[in-house]
């Protein structure tokens, strides 16, 4: 900013410079010549002030992951070891008061991933190299009205990363609504207000209005599509409502302090048809009379299905979630936080699957219906508590600290982007999160971390399975701000 700043004060000392050569060519100017020069001059001037540039950040991660999971039977077992790395640049544009421009745009793959699967099917029917193309992660506007008192967002909103994600990442609070609540771009319109501004108040006091629809195009009419097609489920419709009450400030001699409280209600509509795999493994395992699809011999399942849903909604999510974070406790460097979120989900459709190819060597032919096989996210009407709650400590270079979370049956997915270590806010049961982070300069840090989690239910494509699988987790996690 500084460089444009010279180069701007350094062009118009050099048109000053010129045209007051010109004018003393030509003789004496006259004031009325010089106050036009100079009332062109600041025009000029004026016209460069407004095109500031764009300013551009981002922020580079590579995650080293070793994970563990034991399942209930001893002898069940896996490791895995894992590179990720991911990419995120941000553009903003803030130069006019009243309207507000911000987008980032990212990009996260495996290590090598395209040397095993070297393509990738985008929504468009376009293929890419996995790993090569970016998605958009923020894109909206503010715009600013009625004396600022009030601004209305457009786009896709600030929903990933929020808080207390920043705390062993050593960043500044990179999302604007909490984790635990939901974690995944959201497209909508917001409209926000400062009670602040508007009651005059001495504590800020943001109230939001989010509404998000939610539309989905028909990709069901494809040439091996069988049963429910595109003339039955054209769209999946549906539209969430969220409310959002923020408020910071400082409590003398104690510590400062920042509140978040939300709530939503969400409806899902019918859901389009989707391919998945293996839907009968228990069966198929577990041999019998499943012939006809299964094949003769017991084996895990490895047909493909076309999975659809039935009725005009297939279910509806509520939840409100409570966030306090307390810092400079004692005038210390420790801070503590919760998240309490009290969630429902009330099943409303059910899911049919038909058979579209037959891989198992059962005598089952294309177009059989698998029947029923439960319903999206939970079979029934489920509540659940979630609970999170973390100690931290941190100075100019070095951050520890330390997280417990637990989420009971019944807990509603939403952590489904993030730029850090998912499996642990999202899990669905209970575990520990130790960390560490160290700012090796300004603006490269690295964290180590460790998780010891026990998964009660695992999301496996559709919906919640059981699990009781506990999981350790060491990881390494780089990151470079530019």
């Amino acid at each position: 900013m500084e460089f444009f700043k010279i180069r701007n004060s350094f062009f118009t000392c050099a048109l000053l410079a010129i045209s007051y050569s010109a004018l003393s060519a030509q003789g004496s100017p006259s004031e009325t010549s010089i106050s036009d020069l100079e009332n062109r001059l600041f025009d000029i001037e004026l016209e460069m002030s407004e095109k500031k540039p764009i300013v551009i950040d981002g922020m580079l991660q590579t995650i080293y992951r070793s994970t563990s999971r034991k399942e209930d039977d001893a002898h069940s077992r896996s490791n895995t070891d894992e590179f990720t790395s991911s990419l995120f640049v941000s553009f903003e544009k803030k130069d006019q008061e009243n309207l507000k421009v911000y987008t980032t745009i990212g990009a996260e793959y495996f290590w090598n991933n395209n040397t095993q699967s070297t393509d990738y099917v985008l929504e468009t029917g376009q293929i890419e190299l996995r790993g090569t193309y970016m998605f958009v992660q923020k894109a909206y506007f503010d715009y600013f009205f009625n004396d600022k008192k009030f601004a209305l967002s457009v786009g896709r909103l600030p929903t990933v990363d929020g808080p207390p994600i920043e705390k062993h990442l050593g960043q500044e609070r990179l999302g604007t609504y909490p984790i635990l609540l939901y974690s995944l771009p959201l497209d909508g319109v917001a409209l926000t207000t400062n009670l602040k501004n508007l009651f005059s108040l001495d504590d800020r006091h943001i109230l939001r209005f989010i509404y998000t629809p939610f539309f989905s195009l028909d990709t069901s009419g494809r040439p091996n599509s069988v049963g429910s097609s595109s003339s039955q489920l054209s769209t999946n419709k549906g539209e969430a409502i969220f409310l959002n009450y923020e408020t910071s400030g400082e409590v003398e001699n104690l510590f400062n302090y920042s509140f978040i409280l939300q709530g939503f209600r969400a409806n899902l509509m019918r859901m389009e048809a989707i391919e998945a795999r293996g839907l009968a493994n228990e069966l198929c395992e577990a041999g019998g009379s499943a012939g006809a699809i299964c094949g003769s011999s017991p084996s895990r399942d490895g047909n493909l299905y076309e999975v659809y849903s039935e009725g005009g909604r297939i279910a509806t999510m509520e939840a409100i979630l409570g966030h306090i974070d307390l810092q400079n406790i004692l005038d210390s460097n420790i801070s503590y936080y919760l998240s309490y979120k009290l969630s429902k989900f009330i099943s409303e459709g059910r899911l049919k699957a038909d058979l579209i190819e037959q891989n198992n060597g059962g005598a089952a032919p294309v177009g059989t219906s698998l029947g029923e096989i439960g319903g999206f996210i939970y079979d029934q009407d489920e509540e659940a508590e979630e609970f999170l709650t973390g100690l931290n400590y941190s100075n100019k270079t070095w951050t520890f600290g330390f997280e417990y979370l637990k989420r009971s049956i019944g807990a509603l997915p939403g952590i489904l982007s993030s730029s850090s270590i998912t499996d642990f806010y999202s899990n669905v049961g209970h575990g520990n999160h130790f960390y560490m982070n160290h700012k090796l300069e300004r603006n490269f840090s690295v964290t180590v971390g460790y998780m010891d989690m026990l998964e009660e239910l695992a999301f496996q494509g559709l919906n919640y399975q059981k699990s009781n699988t506990e999981v350790k987790t060491l990881y390494t996690n780089l990151t470079i701000d530019f």
